[in-house]
């Protein structure tokens, strides 16, 4: 049984679930809540498992990671304490179980009409949030957030690929020697990116590696909040821009160089403007993106232990992908 079949049999379990519901009712006490109806599972993946809950209080989330997502409920509570307003704060948090209780912050932005100012608030608020929390690596990477420094982008990568190929012959995940090949000819793409990053410092930061709308909520007094930590990383804070760029070109059916596009990206780059001039920061985007996808591989990497083999085998080839990244920068 593949590491996610496993998980997903201990979540859909009785023993499981009795764990977890006493664990809610003592947090919901703890908090003057009472439940006024039945918990309900919501979303069950290989890589976590979600339960609604109603309380007096309202309506609540419970979730629980996998083994290398887990520190998201960590990472959830102490966002909380230090950007407050910016994130759900969370009710309860067992960190060492990965174990996370949230109010229902409401329709996120993608269930709203998304217009080109929608994207722009996302763009520009996770931008402010980034910036806020420049000055507290040691206290968010202290929660198990991954430090991923571009300097180390290439080589971290190749670390990877050395790992899928020491799996087992018939795994669907498994590369050749090749591939670590490949990857060694086109790491240049990504040093050449490094350096131009670092030439010009500005501070790491909250690398969401998911920001999107579907991710976002409005708060009451207006300000949005942002959800799902899970893919997080530490690292340049341009590279949250794939992502997002991605999202959007995919709702209006466009390239990333489509006017709108190049739009937003300068409201977002406005934000950074006190730390250099608009036209060296311009110069940053290209870099930021081709390292921005090695975060993203990073996380699908750390979660194939725990997917199912349907899964891996639909995203066979996406190591070999990325090793010939000189062609996609």
């Amino acid at each position: 049984m593949s590491g996610g079949s496993a998980l997903i049999t201990r979540w859909g379990s009785e023993a499981w679930r009795a764990q977890a519901d006493n664990w809610i009712a003592a947090r919901l006490a703890d908090a003057g809540l009472r439940q006024t109806g039945p918990i309900e599972p919501a979303r069950l993946r290989p890589w976590s498992v979600h339960l609604t809950v109603p309380t007096s209080g309202g309506g609540y989330w419970f979730k629980e990671n996998c083994p290398p997502v887990r520190f998201e409920a960590g990472l959830v509570e102490r966002l909380a304490q230090l950007v407050p307003g910016r994130v759900l704060e969370p009710l309860a948090v067992d960190a060492d179980r990965g174990w996370l209780l949230t109010p229902d912050g409401g329709p996120t932005l993608e269930r709203r009409d998304v217009t080109d100012e929608t994207y722009g608030r996302v763009l520009v608020e996770y931008g402010e949030l980034q910036r806020t929390l420049a000055g507290h690596r040691d206290d968010l990477v202290g929660t198990g957030l991954a430090a991923l420094p571009v300097s180390r982008a290439a080589e971290h990568f190749e670390d990877q690929l050395r790992e899928l190929t020491r799996l087992p012959h018939d795994h669907p995940s498994r590369v050749g020697p090749e591939v670590i090949a490949a990857a060694g000819r086109n790491s240049a793409v990504i040093t050449e990116a490094a350096r131009r990053l670092a030439g010009l410092p500005l501070p790491d930061s909250l690398q969401h590696n998911d920001v999107q709308p579907s991710n976002t909520v409005a708060s009451p007094g207006g300000a949005l909040r942002f959800l799902d930590f899970g893919d997080a990383v530490w690292s340049h804070p341009f590279c949250v821009l794939d992502v997002a760029l991605h999202r959007i070109a995919q709702a209006w059916q466009c390239s990333r160089d489509d006017p709108r596009i190049r739009r937003l990206v300068e409201r977002y780059v406005e934000g950074w403007t006190a730390l250099a001039p608009a036209h060296e920061l311009r110069e940053l985007i290209g870099p930021a993106l081709t390292v921005a996808r090695l975060h993203r591989y990073n996380s699908w990497h750390r979660l194939i232990p725990y997917m199912p083999d349907d899964e891996l085998r639909r995203h066979a080839g996406y190591p070999e992908s990325l090793a010939g990244l000189g062609g996609a920068a």
